[in-house]
């Protein structure tokens, strides 16, 4: 007994009280920080979420000028640069590649490849050279040496495969742009190569594929990069929105090279693709409002939501978010509205819902004078052209250009409504048009009734 109460005693040592003490005074304390961090953490995984929602913006710019064999570009770095810098100011993550051998264009390839995410807003680049063998076009890298045909097999990256690249991505939008409308000289060292666009393949609604020059049209000796410069100039907008940046280039091209240039543009997105400026949604109706005390049952309360003033850029987007009406126009094949006669290979509208009806969307009306058909998707300007052809004013290519004869056919309807023959249409014509309000018919002088 007497040993079992000096082992307890010499188990017990002065000081063990206070440690005691010390434990039990710090579990608040540790308790607090486990708490706490999840809490702190909050805002960081808010942010993350946030940004989560946003489409990865990715674009791979290729520049190739000082060539060692064929003749040089020097403005074509300059053009990529030019590029890239507005790529970079819209948040795209942009990888550069210039004056590139076919290992380093391979290489870049290969990153952007890696990178790319499902979903993506995504763009390859490349101003340079271009030439054909054997039915494939290839791109020329600066170091290329072509002493016969067959060198352009190892020397040269297959546009196809630069294609297959962005079509393998999923992009939600993608877009391959080939600047290459001039003479490379190749020829000269290997006749069987021809410096060509060949055929690359139609663009949609997920890769539009744009070209200085149609396939299969022979290169032109113009060094100033016209698409280049049409490009940037409608991505450095308060505005940028893809659909109208395409929808603006063969006029923007036409102007920039003198008339010598006529893009060659296929596809386009279904939907607007908003990379600067894109129009705030509506707020949501009031919630209704019960008196303090009355327990109302949902049948028997009724809700009346005060209006909503909202801002011109709002209402006019409402109006660009029209749905297309049902495409069952025949829509035979027809002259481009495209100037310099720039082949716009665009798939024709789709069969789409039921629009809203044309009372509620003619009565959304500007508060201020402003472009209202800059907030068209590509899709819906297709859709109007559509419908000004099926009234009898529009005898062109469906292809979602507004130039010159959609102004001449929008100045007949109008005239035909008895309004003001502006050639632009204005919010309450662009919802008719959209909404297939107007069923009427063309009468034998071209008029509607």
């Amino acid at each position: 007994m007497m040993n079992r109460m000096r082992h307890s005693a010499s188990a017990w040592r002065p000081g063990d009280g206070f440690a005691m003490f010390r434990s039990v005074r710090f579990i608040p304390a540790a308790l607090f920080l486990v708490l706490a961090i999840p809490l702190l953490a909050t805002p960081a995984v808010l942010s993350h979420s946030a940004a989560a929602a946003e489409p990865q913006r990715l674009a791979l710019v290729v520049g190739n000028g000082r060539y060692v064999q064929v003749e040089p570009i020097p403005a074509a770095v300059a053009a990529a640069k030019r590029m890239a810098a507005a790529l970079k100011a819209l948040d795209f993550d942009v990888i550069e590649v210039t004056e590139a051998s076919n290992g380093r264009i391979s290489a870049g390839l290969q990153i952007f490849a890696d990178r790319v995410q499902p979903g993506a807003i995504a763009m390859i680049y490349y101003a340079g050279h271009v030439v054909r063998f054997d039915g494939r076009t290839f791109l020329l890298p600066a170091t290329a040496k072509l002493t016969q045909a067959f060198d352009i097999l190892r020397e040269g990256i297959v546009l196809g495969a630069v294609r297959g690249v962005l079509d393998r991505a999923k992009p939600s939008f993608g877009m391959l742009v080939l600047d290459t409308s001039r003479e490379s000289g190749v020829s000269a060292a290997a006749a069987a190569l021809t410096p060509v666009l060949g055929d690359i393949g139609e663009g949609g609604t997920a890769v539009a594929v744009v070209s200085a020059a149609a396939p299969g049209t022979p290169l032109a000796k113009t060094e100033p990069f016209a698409l280049t410069d049409a490009l940037v100039e409608g991505l450095d907008r308060p505005r940028v929105e893809l659909g109208r940046v395409l929808g603006t280039l063969p006029t923007a091209v036409a102007a920039g090279s003198g008339g010598a240039q006529a893009p060659w543009i296929s596809g386009g997105p279904a939907e607007p693709v908003w990379l600067r400026g894109a129009p705030i949604p509506p707020a949501p109706p009031p919630a209704p409002v019960v008196a303090i005390g009355q327990e109302a049952s949902p049948a028997e309360t009724s809700v009346t939501a005060a209006p909503v003033t909202q801002p011109a850029d709002q209402r006019a987007a409402e109006v660009a978010s029209a749905e297309s009406p049902p495409a069952s126009l025949p829509v035979p094949d027809a002259p481009s509205d495209t100037t310099a006669g720039a082949a716009a290979s665009l798939p024709e509208p789709e069969t789409a819902a039921t629009a809203p009806a044309a009372a509620e969307a003619a009565s959304i009306q500007p508060a201020a004078e402003e472009d209202l058909e800059s907030l068209l998707s590509l899709r819906q300007r297709r859709t109007i052209q559509t419908r000004l052809r099926a009234l009898g004013f529009y005898r062109l290519r469906i292809d979602g250009v507004f130039g010159d004869g959609t102004r001449d056919a929008v100045r007949a309807y109008q005239k035909d409504l008895g309004e003001a023959e502006t050639g632009r249409l204005s919010a309450g014509q662009i919802a008719r048009l959209l909404t297939g309000a107007d069923q009427r018919t063309p009468d034998r002088h071209g008029a509607a009734n």
